[in-house]
Parts: C-alpha cells; sequence; structure tokens
C-alpha cells in the first residue's frame, strides 16, 4: 500500500502544483516536505515489517488536502502521520536494542560457565597440611610452574574458603587452577612482592584490592 501511496502523491502534487500561486508557495513547500518526510518514514517502518495503517491513512488525507491546497492542514496530518511511524520504529528499534543486550549478556555467561567447567576439570586439589603456606603450596605445584609467587592466585581462586591468606587450616581443601593469562599471572607476582606489612587472623586491605582486580 505504501508503494501505491507514493504514485498517488507524485500525481497529487503534480497538480496542486500546476495551479500554485506567489503567495501559496512557500506553504506549499513546506507542505511536502512534510508530506515526504512521512513517506520516508512509513516506509522504513513498514520495511521493519510494522503496521502503520493509521499513518498512512492519515498521510493519504494530507495528500488530498495538499490538492485542495488546504496547506496548514495537510502539514497537520503528515506530521501525525510521521509520529504515528516514527513511534512505531523507535519502539521496535528499543525492543531489538534489549533483545540482543540479553543475547550478548546470556553469551558471556555462557562463555564464562564454560571457562569456568574447564579450569575445574583440569584443577589440582591441594589438602592442606599442618605447617603448609600458600607460598609453599604455589612453590612444590606443577599447575603454577612451582613459582611460589603466583600464590595470589590460590588465594583468589579459594578466597570463598581463605579468609586470611596467612591463616590456612590443616584439612582445608584448596584447589589450583592453571592459567595462561600473562595479566593474571604478572598481578599475582606484583601482588607478591609488594603487599606490604601483614598480620595473622584479618585480611589486610592490600589483599582485598588485589581480589577486586581479578
Amino acid at each position: 500500500m505504501h508503494k501505491r501511496l507514493l504514485i498517488i502523491a507524485t500525481l497529487m502534487l503534480i497538480s496542486a502544483c500546476a495551479g500554485n500561486s506567489k503567495e501559496d508557495e512557500q506553504q506549499l513547500i513546506a507542505a511536502e516536505e512534510s508530506y515526504n518526510e512521512a513517506i520516508t518514514l512509513i516506509n522504513k517502518a513498514r520495511a521493519y515489517n510494522l503496521e502503520v495503517d493509521d499513518a498512512e491513512s492519515k498521510l493519504s488525507q494530507a495528500g488530498i488536502l495538499i490538492k485542495e491546497k488546504k496547506y496548514a492542514d495537510s502539514i497537520i496530518l503528515s506530521d501525525a502521520a510521521s509520529k504515528l511511524a516514527a513511534d512505531a520504529i523507535r519502539q521496535y528499534e528499543d525492543e531489538q536494542a534489549q533483545t540482543k543486550i540479553k543475547a550478548d549478556k546470556l553469551a558471556e555467561q555462557e562463555r564464562q560457565a564454560a571457562a569456568t567447567k574447564l579450569r575445574n576439570a583440569s584443577a589440582q586439589k591441594h589438602v592442606v597440611k599442618a605447617g603448609d603456606s600458600l607460598w609453599g603450596i604455589a612453590k612444590s605445584s606443577s599447575t603454577l610452574n612451582y613459582d611460589p609467587l603466583l600464590w595470589p592466585i590460590i588465594f583468589a581462586d579459594n578466597q570463598s574458603v581463605i579468609n586470611d591468606p596467612d591463616l590456612i587450616s590443616p584439612e582445608m581443601t584448596l584447589i589450583i587452577i592453571k592459567t595462561t593469562d600473562v595479566n593474571r599471572l604478572n598481578k599475582a607476582r606484583s601482588h607478591a612482592q609488594r603487599r606490604g606489612s601483614w598480620s595473622l587472623g584479618s585480611r589486610e586491605d592490600s589483599d582485598q584490592n588485589y581480589l577486586q582486580q581479578q
């Protein structure tokens, strides 16, 4: 139907222009601009397969008013048609944007879940013994390449059971997950080297800051 409107519009505007006087020229131009803007929006809405019959009906009436040289009334109807089409387009595009946001969020959650599952599948378990420390566990772990400076990674991956990294208890089961993330490895080593003073029984501010960077 919108294609038929375009044809009708052209014929009407030609007829209107034929008998147009000088004083009406500005009003005719304004009416044509409003009319054409409405056509553009309606065509866009139709491309989205949106129902804009009310907008097309108003635009058809606006075309008749142009032919009758009732330019002010025509502009009112063309603008109303534009608003109806624009509102339909805006609602559609907003819904599409929200759908994309939800899809992207779900995809990211699935990616993270898959990555976590993969890491946990290859994780090493360590049951804490008397005299153990995170430093010593990292130093003896092939998963962490026997690097004691990577003990903060054990702390971060087990923070649900470790409150104070300087105080771990016998029989506590820790998971040691291999990582190839260079940024994470560098952050762990940097924290181990620059941690500062510490005391038993509480989580240091520097440890909390490190966790927040994970």
